[in-house]
């Protein structure tokens, strides 16, 4: 997502991805913050194109924000639940037809 400068793709992206956090019916105003983890992830690799990552980048996330002062419980499994999201999002994008009815299936 970080390479992709055009707008409208970018748009379309955070469209489907709320609606796959509505989907997980998640209510507002905790939907926002799902966006607002997901957007801090995608920021933390800056540059690393999200087809790109593995589940090391992501457990590496989850460490550095897991050591946030700052951060209660319920917020760092929102964080969780909102990479898996994400992660769900990019499977179906990417065509991977089993993993993403897998992931609607489940709940995320």
């Amino acid at each position: 997502m970080g390479q992709d400068k055009n707008p409208e793709s970018v748009e379309r992206f955070w469209d489907r991805y709320i609606a796959m956090v509505h989907h997980n019916k998640v209510k507002e105003p905790f939907g926002r913050w799902y966006v607002i983890r997901a957007e801090e992830y995608i920021k933390f690799y800056d540059g690393k194109r999200l087809q790109q990552h593995t589940h090391h980048d992501v457990e590496d996330w989850l460490h550095v924000l897991g050591r946030r002062d700052d951060l209660r419980d319920w917020q760092f499994k929102q964080a969780v639940h909102a990479i898996q999201i994400l992660f769900c999002q990019l499977s179906l994008l990417q065509k991977s037809s089993a993993r993403g009815v897998s992931c609607l299936r489940n709940g995320f």
